[in-house]
């Protein structure tokens, strides 16, 4: 953990690379996905809760409040139950339990690129892949699709949600530079930012003068 640009703590170590990180709303629990291994790490403790191993290797992840959700190339969606665990699940030596096991969510035709979740009564999960689809599914009953969102000219890579005067609105970005904001009852769009159409074009650079030409030796 990081705070102001210094380590403010370590929790451990996995045994190879971290390829995806999500914190939960609460800061008390973390989990990590390398390789097919998902572990929840207690923030607090700085120590594992449990690992599990996932059918295939993760590469989008999110919290909801009870559940880890996460998503594989593939674009299966799975979540895993209990995921912000009690002090009730720690063991009394410490020891790192068996985590539990995935369950199926949803399915996407091709890879899952981001994800984000709508807290509040009227839950959602939201998912995007890399055919520029974006779905808003009903949530934890995923199989329910609420809307799409279509019209990303870029795979969209992030997503989150703000709240403004008429509701919550959904908002999306991709490696174009583009934000898009939806709604995610409707899948419409209600505006689209592109910041770098805004920017001024950067001058060309100074070119080299011309070499002289050779000259003819007689």
């Amino acid at each position: 953990f990081w705070r102001t640009g210094g380590a403010a703590a370590e929790l451990g170590s996995a045994d190879s690379a971290i390829t995806i990180i999500a914190l939960d709303s609460s800061a008390a629990h973390v989990a990590t996905a390398n390789d097919k291994a998902l572990t929840l790490w207690d923030v607090a403790a700085r120590r594992a809760l449990w690992r599990t191993v996932a059918p295939k290797r993760p590469n989008a992840m999110v919290f909801d409040g009870a559940r880890l959700i996460f998503a594989d190339k593939f674009g299966e969606v799975w979540s895993l139950a209990e995921a912000a665990a009690s002090d009730s699940t720690r063991a009394a030596d410490n020891a790192v339990r068996i985590g539990p096991e995935p369950c199926f969510e949803l399915g996407h035709v091709s890879l899952v690129s981001a994800m984000a979740v709508l807290p509040g009564r009227e839950r959602r999960l939201v998912t995007a892949d890399t055919d520029k689809r974006i779905r808003v599914s009903a949530w934890p009953a995923g199989y329910c699709i609420d809307a799409f969102c279509m019209g990303s000219k870029a795979v969209p890579s992030a997503l989150a949600f703000a709240h403004g005067p008429l509701g919550e609105v959904l908002l999306s970005g991709g490696e174009d530079g583009a934000l898009h904001a939806w709604d995610p009852a409707t899948g419409a769009l209600l505006a689209l930012v592109h910041p770098a159409a805004d920017l001024p074009a950067p001058e060309p650079s100074a070119a080299a003068p011309p070499s002289p030409a050779p000259r003819a030796v007689r």
